[in-house]
């Protein structure tokens, strides 16, 4: 994988979350310019960071942004030395409507670019073998083919049941130990890494940002995995 394939797609991804922050910044303003107008008097403007951008230097889309090829040098050697580890994530909890709350890990923006980079060349390789129904996985559907086929499933019928399911703790629950004794026989024949510890209390390999141990094998053209992430059914 060369080094300009990891140079776009970091640098890719501090810009994304640079323009998600700087969407924050505008509308915080407006929002304050709305005030302003109504109650004629000056309110003063507090701008937030994400908390975990000052626990390292690689959360923040800024620095690395402004680093980005010093950074993707950094990993292809590592990838090229089987030396390429996921950072440890950064984690905060989110209160949920029901009272509870639920734990989110956020990886750094460099391992998040390689997680994507894998992630869509694994997809590529293995698209034929994904459901034809698998919306939240396949790049050639949209949400919008997904209300095309509730609509015709649903035309001609009288009267419909509709439910829905929500595993709690799904990922948590999943067995870790079974699934790395399914994967380690094909990682073995083709001579890929697989995850054996779990990455800031989190299994990457089951995880939104999903970064194998050594993904170099995958982020080039030769890539042969597959990786899954949590899907709703409609």
């Amino acid at each position: 994988m060369s080094n300009g394939v990891i140079f776009s797609a970091v640098r890719e991804e501090a810009e994304k979350l640079i323009r998600r922050h700087q969407k924050y910044l505008s509308d915080l303003a407006a929002n304050i310019r709305r005030k302003e107008r109504r109650s004629g008097l000056a309110i003063a403007k507090t701008m937030h960071m994400p908390g975990y951008w000052s626990v390292n230097e690689g959360f923040n889309p800024y620095h690395v942004k402004s680093h980005a090829a010093g950074i993707a040098y950094a990993i292809e050697k590592a990838l090229a030395s089987g030396q390429y580890r996921p950072r440890p994530a950064a984690k905060y909890v989110v209160p949920k409507g029901d009272g509870g709350s639920r734990e989110v890990s956020v990886f750094q923006v460099a391992d998040n670019a390689v997680s994507n980079l894998t992630f869509g060349r694994l997809i590529e390789k293995n698209a034929r073998h994904l459901s034809a129904h698998a919306y939240a996985y396949r790049r050639d559907l949209t949400v919008h083919d997904a209300v095309l086929h509730v609509y015709s499933d649903f035309q001609g019928k009288s009267r419909i049941f509709v439910a829905e399911f929500d595993f709690s703790k799904f990922f948590d629950s999943i067995a870790h130990e079974h699934i790395h004794r399914v994967l380690a026989p094909d990682a073995e024949r083709h001579r890929v890494g697989v995850v054996a510890l779990r990455q800031g209390g989190q299994w990457p390999c089951c995880t939104k940002s999903n970064t194998w141990s050594n993904p170099s094998r995958f982020c080039g053209r030769a890539g042969k995995a597959t990786r899954q992430r949590g899907t709703r059914s409609v």
